[in-house]
């Protein structure tokens, strides 16, 4: 049997008003004792008080809630048209930035190291003499596959038919911008070909290697 009271605040009140209503009447018909009626009548009125302190409390709370953003609003503007006098101003120290508390540029951005992550790769072979190679994070998903912070390309090599033994064992591919890649695997039907990745920065300093991966070329 469902439970009959509603969890609802709105839906309680509607039910517990029509309930008192009619519980007199049908109470004194059925000899339900005067003190349960009573005290359910009397729980009903100390309810309806809080209830509606509460209803009146919430839309107070509301109002209140939209003139705090919109106050807000109106603060963070003028803060922001009084930086963007302050910022380009010569005059202005980052001194006086740090007192100020916003932004102190950094004039000597600091270097960025070889990436220290190591790339995913995966291997779409679904395309006849191509292999489209994705790499980077999230390879699986190009929609979630942004390159990790530093990280300008990837090194792409390859190797036919034998697994390699290390990097050096393998055929330099390209150096590749943006995942995916697609090679052309012309006059290689039926091959199997190993592939492997690694980040490197806007220097060429790279990152360590991806795992090993194979897929077949179909013909």
């Amino acid at each position: 049997m469902p439970y009959y009271i509603p969890a609802r605040d709105a839906e309680f009140e509607e039910w517990f008003k029509i309930f008192k209503t009619h519980l007199p009447v049908i109470g004194g018909i059925v000899g339900l004792p005067a003190a349960i009626i009573t005290k359910v009548t009397t729980e009903y009125a100390t309810w309806k008080t809080g209830y509606d302190a509460y209803l009146l409390l919430l839309n107070q709370m509301i109002g209140a809630t939209a003139t705090k953003n919109n106050r807000r609003g109106t603060s963070e503007s003028a803060i922001r048209d009084a930086v963007n006098l302050l910022q380009p101003n010569p005059a202005v120290t980052d001194d006086n930035r740090g007192l100020l508390g916003i932004t102190i540029r950094d004039t000597e951005p600091s270097p960025i190291g070889a990436p220290t992550d190591t790339s995913g790769i995966s291997i779409d072979f679904a395309d006849r003499l191509r292999h489209t190679v994705h790499w980077g994070p999230n390879p699986m998903n190009e929609r979630e596959n942004g390159k990790p912070i530093g990280v300008y390309s990837a090194e792409i090599r390859m190797k036919v038919d034998t697994m390699p033994t290390g990097p050096e064992d393998m055929e330099f591919v390209a150096i590749d911008t943006r995942s995916p890649y697609v090679a052309n695997m012309q006059d290689m039907a039926g091959k199997i070909v190993y592939w492997r990745v690694r980040y490197l920065n806007n220097k060429g300093e790279p990152g360590p290697w991806s795992e090993v991966i194979s897929a077949e070329v179909t013909g």
